[in-house]
């Protein structure tokens, strides 16, 4: 028994324990698991702090998922909003529920959104912690394996959002932990939660099951591939069955639903479409080989996989496992497997995803979240056993001064890694991006917030994205809401945008006249660069409808003024004109006469 016990110097009692023991010693675990927690809350201050630096403040995601939860507060907002609806009748059931408990509790959406990454944070860090030390019962592992992922989530805007992608990683961190320790109800719970708040993540688990039920038999020959494979021992199969029983069950109850706001658009269809291609709302293909297959929505490397760049150390990790010689920590990991069945399932649907486009949504949604999580676990353990071989290193010696010497150069390095993990992200110029977007025009928005709750604005400015979210008003489009994935949705949003390009640049108000009947049209908000050819020339989002654009541009081109464009016209009809922009009536539009178009 002596024989393999691990040299461990006294300087690093508090990191480690025997790995004789099947379980560290409690205050040793609870002191590392009470460090966890304090640099989670840490990071989740770091971006509260921003989040609440002024009410005009929004999380870019938010805009889209969490608008129209005021409806939670105020049933009477966004009436026979198409917009509103919409996501509303996508947001899963479970994400829905806790926001409507929130508002329960009398907490306005958008401050609810804000104060959700924390606890969030929370539950992660607490099941990374102990599903590292499941893997490897070393505190010290679990520690920094937390530290690692909370800094890549904090370096992106996933937990930040505290929209549904936001809950992948508690559930799946959970998932994985319940998994190794093969507690079934926990891990069928958790398959539920799943399903309530990510119903694509049930696909992961899914892939995970499959492997689990398998092995691979190291003393067949590599010549014979076919006979590695053997079912895997009866208690995990009987696990994984049930488990995988659950989750298909799930699945199987959302693929019976119907959206009212289907089909999903197929790959023929976005091929026609601008919005997904380079400069567009959506832009997914490209004709780089590399960009589309790495980079962007398509690639496997969307969202900044290796940030920070320690997250890339986790690469390393299996290289240490291909020879009889590694480092001594290692020796004693355990349940490794499961790191290397979630990254090939997630490699896995991410090219399935790829052949059923757009039917499993996004490819890259399959590979960013779940590697997260494999490379920041692996990177941990990797750089945990690296310090405990260098102290183990440094406790011997030739002699006393040769022992010196080592523990000298032990130290440095040790300090040098700790230093590259806690405090390495830090120097980056942008370490904490939650992607809290500052709106402004506050006056503009206090406005619109005390006019009817029942108005509908036209606009094509970039400040219609706002409306919703900061004033409770409904727009008839808006950049931030064209999102292209459901056929039923978009497509009566892009006749929309259409038609109000086409009105708002008309030489005549018939065009306008006949929008503003059509759709309930109550105000019309226009900005500097509403009749400016050159920044409409680059507005990527709206060249993408055309040919009228390209009408428009033209027509201010050549010199002619827009309906719209005429200054008496919006001196006699607006009702709001400060900060750059002009909010005119459309009563008073439709009571205008039919004027010539005057030249500039």
């Amino acid at each position: 028994m002596a024989s393999q016990r691990l040299h461990l110097p006294r300087l690093s009692k508090l990191s480690w324990t025997p790995l004789t023991q099947p379980n560290p010693g409690p205050n040793i675990r609870r002191f590392w698991l009470i460090l966890s927690f304090g640099f989670g809350i840490l990071y989740s201050s770091l971006a509260l702090k921003q989040a609440f630096a002024n009410p005009f403040i929004v999380q870019d995601d938010a805009r889209q998922h969490v608008f129209w939860m005021q409806r939670f507060l105020d049933p009477d907002l966004f009436p026979n909003d198409l917009i509103a609806d919409y996501f509303q009748s996508v947001a899963p059931w479970g994400y829905r529920l806790l926001y409507q408990i929130g508002a329960w509790l009398q907490i306005e959406p958008f401050t609810f959104n804000k104060l959700l990454p924390l606890p969030i944070t929370l539950v992660i860090t607490l099941y990374c912690f102990k599903l590292t030390l499941a893997l490897l019962p070393v505190p010290f592992a679990a520690f920094t394996s937390t530290v690692l992922l909370n800094q890549t989530l904090w370096m992106n805007s996933d937990v930040a959002s505290a929209t549904p992608r936001a809950f992948i990683y508690p559930l799946l961190v959970a998932f994985l932990y319940y998994v190794v320790q093969g507690k079934l109800f926990p891990c069928l719970l958790t398959l539920i939660l799943q399903g309530l708040f990510y119903p694509q993540t049930l696909l992961l688990s899914l892939g995970v099951f499959t492997l689990r039920m398998v092995r691979w038999r190291k003393e067949q020959s590599w010549l014979q591939p076919w006979k590695k494979l053997a079912w895997s021992d009866r208690q995990q199969r009987r696990f994984s069955l049930i488990a995988f029983g659950t989750a298909f069950g799930i699945l199987l109850i959302y693929a019976m639903q119907s959206s009212a706001y289907g089909p999903t658009i197929s790959k023929a269809e976005a091929l026609q479409l601008p919005e997904f291609f380079s400069g567009g709302r959506s832009s997914f293909f490209s004709d780089d080989f590399f960009k589309y297959w790495l980079r962007g929505r398509s690639g496997i490397l969307h969202r900044k996989l290796f940030t920070p760049a320690t997250q890339a150390l986790g690469l390393l990790l299996p290289f240490f496992f291909l020879g009889k010689s590694r480092p001594t920590l290692l020796k004693h990991t355990q349940k490794l497997g499961i790191l290397t069945q979630l990254a090939l399932t997630s490699i896995g649907m991410f090219f399935i995803a790829h052949l059923l486009l757009f039917k499993l949504h996004l490819p890259s949604r399959y590979v960013q979240h779940s590697l997260r999580i494999v490379l920041a676990v692996g990177a941990a353990i990797l750089i945990t056993s690296w310090i405990h071989s260098l102290t183990t290193w440094a406790t011997f010696g030739i002699n006393r001064a040769g022992r010196i010497r080592r523990r000298l150069v032990s130290s440095s390095l040790i300090g040098l890694l700790l230093v590259s993990v806690t405090l390495y992200p830090m120097t980056l110029k942008r370490f904490i991006s939650p992607g809290y977007v500052n709106v402004g025009y506050q006056n503009f928005y206090g406005f619109l917030a005390e006019q009817p709750k029942d108005i509908l604005i036209a606009s094509l400015s970039r400040r219609a994205d706002n409306v919703g979210s900061l004033a409770a008003r409904s727009v008839l489009a808006s950049r931030e809401h064209s999102i292209p994935y459901h056929v039923g949705y978009y497509r009566p949003l892009r006749d929309r945008l259409q038609r109000l390009i086409a009105a708002q640049y008309a030489p005549d108000l018939a065009a306008i006249t006949a929008l503003i009947q059509a759709e309930g049209v109550t105000h019309w908000l226009l900005d500097t660069k509403s009749f400016d050819a050159a920044a409409l020339a680059d507005d990527d989002w709206l060249l993408q409808y055309q040919p009228q654009m390209d009408t428009a541009i033209a027509t201010l081109n050549a010199g002619q003024q827009p309906a719209l464009a005429n200054p008496a016209l919006q001196q006699t009809c607006s009702i709001y004109s400060d900060e750059g922009l002009i909010l005119l009536a459309a009563d008073c539009l439709l009571n205008q006469p039919n004027q010539e178009p005057l030249p500039q």
